[in-house]
């Protein structure tokens, strides 16, 4: 068995492959097992957003000392959950998501941290190092959030970009419930309800991107023709519409930013 080094052309190929088909990511383990990293469904969703961003998805760099920052995730992650019930109890459910396991528990392989997942059609405990799972962390979150970034954000400039989305949007907006955007899916897409929560997590927001960016495209299109309303910039059609990353907006809309926020402090 070959083992992968998980980087950018990696992680390039399984988006034209494994996650374009919505299938399992087969990884090896160093202990000689096999572990499948499973696509998220759109009925698991939520529950595996919130079991992210509580423990995948820290600051570690910024959420301590030098002690902290020596640490691998793994290690890191392995304290936390320890320490808090709660999070524990989002590890193993997220484990159980991505990975299929029953249950976990913490041990060692060569004197370091490794995390044991148990299964139940299965005796022997399969062990992840630290590196192992730093390579599973990045498979699962690239294989489910179709915009994720790993770009590491210092915290003062993620607290920038933190207000410039706040100022940017609209204040009178609420926030679009998953239920709707489910139906809206199904909606555009002739399809039932049911049929969308069996989709894939990936799948369901790459549509739902695509409706949105759509409509977008065909009102300012429209706007455009009427003779009434003139762009700066040529209108992207929304299938080739250039993928920005997080920084682009902030840096683009810079000026007025500065001047929503200068605007507040004012008040």
């Amino acid at each position: 068995m070959v083992f992968v080094i998980v980087d950018d052309n990696y992680l390039e190929l399984l988006t034209s492959t494994s996650f374009l088909r919505d299938e399992e990511v087969l990884y090896h383990l160093k202990c000689n097992e096999d572990i499948l990293i499973r696509p998220i469904l759109v009925t698991d969703c939520e529950r595996f957003v919130n079991c992210v961003e509580s423990t995948l998805t820290l600051d570690k760099n910024y959420s301590g000392g030098v002690e902290v920052i020596k640490m691998s995730y793994l290690e890191y992650i392995c304290c936390i959950i320890a320490q808090d019930e709660y999070r524990l109890r989002l590890f193993k459910t997220l484990m159980k998501l991505s990975l299929g396991a029953s249950d976990i528990c913490i041990g060692e392989i060569n004197s370091k941290v490794a995390l044991g997942l148990i299964y139940e059609d299965c005796e022997d405990i399969k062990y992840i190092t630290s590196k192992e799972f730093e390579d599973i962390k990045k498979i699962i979150l690239y294989q489910n959030i179709v915009d994720y970034d790993d770009t590491e954000v210092h915290p003062d400039i993620k607290k920038i970009m933190e207000d410039y989305y706040r100022l940017s949007s609209d204040g009178n907006s609420r926030k679009v419930t998953m239920e709707e955007k489910v139906c809206m899916v199904a909606n555009n897409g002739a399809l039932r309800k049911k049929d969308v929560l069996e989709m894939t997590f990936r799948e369901f927001s790459i549509r739902f991107n695509l409706i949105i960016d759509e409509i977008e495209y065909k009102i300012n299109k429209t706007a455009e023709l009427s003779g009434n309303v003139k762009f700066k910039d040529k209108i992207e059609h929304f299938i080739f519409k250039k993928k920005r990353n997080k920084f682009d907006n902030l840096f683009l809309n810079a000026d007025a930013v500065k001047d929503k926020i200068e605007g507040t402090t004012n008040k």
